[in-house]
């Protein structure tokens, strides 16, 4: 599945249930071994040197190919260990998916003004996907600086600090 171009997201719920979501919302596809949940997070999360024990449960990791990987093992996780692997576009969404035109027009004022922006909603809502295409409207050379947990952002410009945060 995560070789899938199609597939956004790939789910373990409670260890075995094995969820996908091709843009449509999650889809139940079968069933999962836990070992091999355990034996996929040790494989992926070894080399980036992150820890899931009972010291910390909760992992969020960025994986080599930029995907988003979050993972919970018991106790936190009561019914078994869970996780989700977030998959990025590789071509852009362009604003004008997300806006009409009066909308991109005053994003491109916000942005020319260099106005704080704030933009919420629940996971896998568009959150990055937009501001990845509010980032387009940026001027070449402007210094974009992104602080994130797990870095997701991709901005299109030649002058970008990316940072990730610390536990």
């Amino acid at each position: 599945f995560l070789d899938d171009p199609q597939v956004r997201e790939v789910m373990v719920n409670h260890a075995t249930e094995l969820w996908v979501d091709k843009n449509a919302g999650p889809e139940f596809v079968g069933t999962i071994d836990p070992e091999k949940v355990d034996a996929f997070l040790e494989r992926v999360l070894t080399p980036l040197v992150r820890r899931l024990d009972l010291v910390n449960p909760v992992v969020d990791a960025r994986l080599a190919d930029g995907s988003r990987l979050c993972a919970v093992i018991p106790p936190v996780a009561a019914r078994g260990t869970c996780l989700a692997v977030r998959k990025f576009a590789i071509t852009p969404i362009p604003l004008g998916a997300f806006l009409d035109r009066s909308g991109v027009q005053l994003l491109q004022e916000i942005v020319h003004r260099r106005c704080n922006v704030l933009v919420s909603g629940p996971t896998s809502s568009g959150k990055t996907t937009l501001l990845n295409a509010i980032t387009e409207l940026v001027p070449d050379g402007e210094r974009i600086v992104t602080i994130e947990d797990t870095s997701e952002l991709q901005p299109r410009t030649s002058h970008v600090v990316g940072l990730e945060s610390r536990p």
